[in-house]
C-alpha cells in the first residue's frame, strides 16, 4: 500500500509537471511574439538614434569649418591691428616732424623780428646821426657866414672865405661819404631781410605740406580705427557664436555617448532575446 501511495503521489506530481509544461508550451508563442515586437521597436529606436548621430556628425563638421573660418578671420584681424599700429607710428613720426618744423619756424620768426628790430634801430640811429650832422653843418655854415661877414671889414676876408668854403666842401664830402655808407648798409639789410623772408616762406610751405600729410594720415588712422571698432563688435559676436557652437558640440558629444551606451544596451537586450528564442 505504501508503494502504491508513493507511486500515486509520484504520478500526481508527474501529471502536475506535465500540465505546467503544457501551459508553458501554450504561452511560448505569445511570449515569442511580444519579444519580436519589442525587438523591432528597439531596432527602430536604434536606427533613429543612429540617424540623429549622423546629423550631429554633420553639424560637428560644419562647426569645425566655422571654427577654421574664425581662425582665418582672427589672423586677418591680427594683420589689421599690425597695420593700425604701423599707421599710429607713422602719425607719431609725422607729428614729431611737424613739431620740429613748428619750432624751427618759431625760431626763425623770432630771429627775423630781432633782425627787423635791429634794422629799425639802425635806421633811427642813422637818421638821428644825419640830422645831427646836418644841424652841425648848418650851424657851422651860419657861423662861417657870420665870420665871413665880419671878416669883410678886414683885408683877410677873401682868405677866410676860401678857407670856410674849403671847410664846408670837406664837411659836405664827409657827409656824402656817410650817406653812401648808410645807403650800402641799408641795401645789405634789405637783401638779408629778403633772404630771411624767402626762408620763412619756404618753411611755411613745408609746414603746410607736413600739416596736410598729417591730416591725411589722421583721416586714414580714424578710418582704420572705425574699421577696427566694427571688427571688434563682429569679433565679439563671433566669439559668442563660437562659444555657443562649442556648447552645442559638447552637447552633441554627450548625446552621442549616451546614444552609443543606449544602443549597446539595446543590442545586448536583442542578443539576449535572440539567444532565448
Amino acid at each position: 500500500r505504501k508503494r502504491e501511495e508513493k507511486a500515486l503521489t509520484e504520478q500526481t506530481e508527474a501529471e502536475g509537471e506535465i500540465e505546467r509544461a503544457n501551459k508553458i508550451l501554450e504561452e511560448a508563442p505569445a511570449k515569442r511574439s511580444v519579444a519580436k515586437t519589442g525587438h523591432k521597436k528597439k531596432m527602430g529606436m536604434l536606427g533613429l538614434k543612429q540617424a540623429q548621430l549622423h546629423e550631429k556628425g554633420k553639424e560637428l563638421g560644419r562647426a569645425k569649418e566655422k571654427h577654421e573660418e574664425l581662425l582665418q578671420e582672427e589672423e586677418a584681424e591680427k594683420k589689421r591691428k599690425e597695420t593700425v599700429e604701423e599707421a599710429s607710428r607713422q602719425v607719431k613720426t609725422i607729428t614729431k616732424e611737424d613739431q620740429d618744423a613748428r619750432e624751427e619756424r618759431e625760431r626763425l620768426e623770432k630771429e627775423l623780428k630781432e633782425y627787423l628790430k635791429r634794422v629799425e634801430q639802425a635806421k633811427s640811429e642813422v637818421a638821428a646821426l644825419a640830422e645831427q650832422e646836418n644841424q652841425a653843418a648848418v650851424q657851422k655854415q651860419e657861423a662861417a657866414r657870420k665870420e665871413t661877414e665880419e671878416s669883410m671889414k678886414h683885408d683877410a676876408w677873401m682868405a677866410m672865405e676860401k678857407q670856410g668854403i674849403a671847410s664846408l666842401e670837406k664837411r659836405e664830402s664827409e657827409l656824402q661819404g656817410n650817406r653812401d655808407e648808410l645807403h650800402k648798409k641799408h641795401a645789405a639789410a634789405n637783401t638779408e631781410l629778403k633772404c630771411a623772408q624767402k626762408t620763412l616762406d619756404e618753411i611755411k610751405q613745408q609746414c603746410r605740406g607736413v600739416r596736410a600729410q598729417a591730416k591725411a594720415t589722421e583721416a586714414r588712422v580714424r578710418t582704420l580705427q572705425e574699421r577696427l571698432e566694427g571688427t571688434s563688435l563682429a569679433r565679439q559676436r563671433e566669439e559668442a557664436a563660437l562659444a555657443k557652437l562649442k556648447e552645442d558640440c559638447t552637447a552633441a558629444d554627450n548625446l552621442e555617448k549616451q546614444a552609443n551606451e543606449q544602443a549597446g544596451a539595446y543590442e545586448k537586450e536583442a542578443a539576449e532575446a535572440i539567444s532565448k528564442k
